[in-house]
């Protein structure tokens, strides 16, 4: 089981434009802790640079991973507990083509828990969740009253992942897959991402990143 006292982070990347090559960039990494009365962040890293290779679906590793890794090395000049820091990275674990997305490769090189967390179907069967029962002007339930379906790969039943549905939109899911260390649970994955819902539908420090990368990239 993973410690539910550890700090999450989220990290993400910006670029200027995802078909040119080299295209300016920002990664951000947002650590967290978050706790019943909400979210505090910790640290903000913003490293700025490129990326040289082009976008392709089920590619991101190639092309995002280098900046990654430098705003990792960051991290790790800033904080001692760096490497206690639980990942919520913005693309896929096992849920890859591949076997190994993203996250996977991020955690293995770092060391550190990842989970991913797609915004898009790459792979595997699932059944949409249900609409989550949302009491009015309770958003920060949301965590709770999350749906989620079990993401199965295609060529058996073995479960590599879950998809969540934190809100109405049934096309605004989570698609959740462990990403390291190799015995990391679909179950553990779910869990720290439920944890890190608060009154968005993103985990909250992956949409800090986000919103830090995005801001951090209109200055280059």
């Amino acid at each position: 089981m993973l410690d539910v006292q550890s700090l999450i982070a989220g990290i993400d990347i910006a670029c200027k434009d995802p078909c040119e090559v080299p295209s300016p960039a920002v990664c951000a990494i947002v650590v967290c802790s978050i706790s019943v009365e909400g979210c505090d962040v910790k640290r903000e890293i913003i490293v700025r640079g490129e990326v040289n290779e082009p976008y392709r679906p089920s590619y991101l590793a190639k092309r995002e991973l280098p900046l990654m890794l430098q705003a990792w090395e960051r991290l790790l000049r800033k904080t001692k507990r760096a490497r206690d820091v639980s990942f919520l990275v913005d693309g896929a674990g096992v849920a890859h083509p591949r076997g190994a997305g993203l996250a996977c490769v991020f955690g293995e090189a770092t060391g550190c828990t990842t989970v991913g967390v797609a915004k898009n179907w790459l792979c595997g069967s699932y059944t949409l969740p249900p609409e989550p029962q949302l009491p009015e002007g309770r958003a920060r339930l949301r965590a709770e009253a999350a749906r989620e379906s079990a993401l199965t790969r295609e060529d058996s039943a073995e479960v590599m992942g879950a998809v969540l549905r934190p809100g109405k939109s049934a096309r605004r899911l989570l698609f959740i897959s462990p990403g390291w260390p190799p015995d990391l649970s679909v179950d553990d994955s779910v869990a720290l991402v439920r944890r890190a819902i608060t009154t968005h539908i993103a985990p909250e420090p992956l949409r800090l990143a986000h919103l830090a990368a995005r801001n951090a990239l209109r200055s280059l």
